[in-house]
């Protein structure tokens, strides 16, 4: 098999080095995470991005739900024809 079939598949070789709980480090990225509520990169340390976050007032579980009542009405609407 070619070389890169092994890699993808781990052929051949144990893994070296155990996986960390901040992952591989990229190359010109700076090491972060991200905000649990909406999902912006954060330093590390941290859970949530603001106090907005925190508090629980940005996009979340009840903005995506209006927006898929929003598109049954609409579908709803069109389907009515």
């Amino acid at each position: 098999m070619s070389e890169w079939i092994r890699k993808i598949f781990g052929i051949g070789e144990a893994r070296k080095e155990k996986p960390s709980d901040i992952g591989s480090v990229v190359e010109g990225v700076t090491p972060h995470t991200h905000c649990a509520r909406c999902g912006k990169a954060i330093t590390l340390g941290k859970k949530f991005c603001s106090d907005l976050c925190k508090r629980g007032e940005g996009k979340g579980p009840a903005s995506t739900m209006f927006w898929i009542l929003l598109l049954l009405m609409l579908l709803m609407l069109l389907w009515g024809r």
